[in-house]
């Protein structure tokens, strides 16, 4: 082997020599960058883990705190059935025989009043206690609003929308079997025909709407306002249709805690949770344009609150106001 071969013999095996020795550093490195990912794979999936335990504890307290709202609710329905029932404690209404409870009927039927359609409000919850007493008895009741609307807020404004059905209005008439159902919309319902059940047409925003639906009721047991969800609205058909409840009877405010966005352009007002809740504080009631006698008919107002996650209440979802 010449020297010139040599040399190149030489210079190959130092390069192969310095090839392997990168290469071994370069697969250190790799072993070492992936036990890195390992490990961060591992804390990866250990965060994630506590987050999730995280949420099912915050659920399982947002559970308790809406059964306490439950509760309390329940216990003030007791009461004020008791104030205004002495015999209210030995009451047990006849129940037919495999009668299903309010929330059943309210997801048979497609109301959002229950806990499986639509934003499941869950109310029937509250109202299959405060209303089971009268489960059995003959009586009037009003449904203000009688199906949602489908697309923007405004579209349940539109008086040519689209309807199908009175969900509600079916599920308080399968619950209450002697009970007469009047309902109230801007949409024309007059297609739909169910036993038991008057149509009146108007706009819960019109006033003289209100009061021509005023004069055509006969006295009522129960109201419900599930309509437009516009302060003013509530307000406006509170002070118009409250006195016509017989004494006793219940008017409720369903989603006080949501307004729609077209509720800035209608008459300034406080909130009407903002209302009920300055009555409870102070017994004033302030109404637009109403008369302040409206408060001395009010015996009681009972408050459903959203569930909360701090130390302060949830928000007021429904309001039901006992005539005297």
């Amino acid at each position: 082997m010449g020297w010139l071969e040599r040399i190149g013999f030489l210079g190959s095996r130092r390069r192969r020599r310095e090839l392997g020795k990168l290469e071994s550093e370069i697969g250190a490195v790799t072993a070492e960058r992936d036990a890195y990912l390992r490990q961060r794979d591992v804390a990866l999936g250990e965060r994630n883990e506590f987050l999730r335990q995280r949420d099912i504890a915050i659920g399982e307290r947002n559970e308790l705190l809406r059964q306490r709202d439950i509760a309390l609710a329940e216990r003030n329905a007791l009461r004020h059935l008791r104030e205004t029932n002495p015999e209210a404690s030995s009451l047990r209404p006849e129940r037919r025989e495999g009668s299903p409870g309010l929330t059943f009927l309210a997801n048979r039927f497609g109301s959002d009043k229950g806990d499986a359609v639509g934003n499941a409000h869950d109310y029937t919850a509250l109202y299959s206690f405060l209303l089971e007493a009268w489960r059995n008895d003959e009586f009037q009741m009003l449904e203000l609003g009688l199906q949602r609307a489908a697309g923007a807020p405004t579209a349940y404004l539109d008086p040519k929308r689209q309807v199908s059905d009175v969900p509600s209005v079916r599920m308080w008439l399968e619950f209450f079997p002697r009970a007469h159902c009047y309902g109230f919309d801007c949409a024309d319902f007059t297609g739909i025909s169910v036993p038991r059940f008057t149509f009146i047409r108007g706009d819960v925003g019109n006033r003289r709407d209100l009061e021509r639906l005023a004069n055509t009721l006969p006295p009522l047991r129960l109201i419900v306002d599930d309509a437009s969800h516009a302060s003013y609205h509530q307000q406006i058909a509170f002070a118009t249709l409250f006195a016509k409840l017989e004494s006793n009877g219940l008017y409720i405010i369903e989603d006080v805690d949501y307004q729609p966005a077209y509720e800035a352009e209608l008459p300034a007002c406080l909130k009407t949770h903002e209302v009920f809740g300055r009555f409870l504080d102070g017994g004033s009631l302030a109404l637009p344009d109403s008369a302040g006698q409206l408060a001395s008919l009010i015996r009681n107002v009972f408050v459903h609150r959203g569930a909360s996650s701090g130390e302060s209440s949830g928000p007021m979802k429904l309001i039901a106001v006992a005539k005297r």
